[in-house]
């Protein structure tokens, strides 16, 4: 399986990369009124409509801080065109389906997660994208 790694408050996270199809710079935002706080606006790429979702904001309900390392994440999850913020991307890595550990862990919401990797002395946490949406009201 590849991950997609980035960064969001200085936490990795991962993303299976079968659910990314693009990564490109934070783009202008455009905002949209009386959406949820999950939701840092719209932008427009290639010729598409992307509802821009503040991850930072999603799981740690801190909106994230505007910076030139910034990158959003393009997907087509359900058909819809989402634009993930997150703070840095890191890379591509391939993991052996058996070195993800569960996300059971007290206080912890599992519906956000599919589990954690440990990879250079570093805990990935594995987002689950359905959960994530769930999460943000979209």
């Amino acid at each position: 399986m590849q991950i997609l790694v980035f960064t969001i408050n200085n936490n990795y996270y991962g993303l299976d990369t079968k659910y990314v199809d693009e990564v490109i710079v934070r783009q202008k935002l455009t905002p949209v009124p009386n959406s949820s706080d999950c939701v840092a606006g719209m932008t427009y790429v290639h010729e598409s409509c992307y509802i821009c979702i503040d991850l930072s904001n999603t799981l740690f309900k801190i909106r994230s801080k505007w910076s030139s390392a910034q990158k959003f994440l393009l997907t087509s999850y359900n058909n819809r065109l989402i634009a993930y913020i997150v703070d840095e991307v890191i890379g591509i890595y391939t993991i052996d389906l058996n070195s993800i550990k569960s996300s059971n862990v007290f206080g912890v919401d599992r519906d956000l997660l599919k589990g954690f990797i440990f990879e250079n002395n570093t805990i990935i946490t594995l987002l689950d994208l359905h959960g994530v949406n769930q999460a943000s009201s979209c």
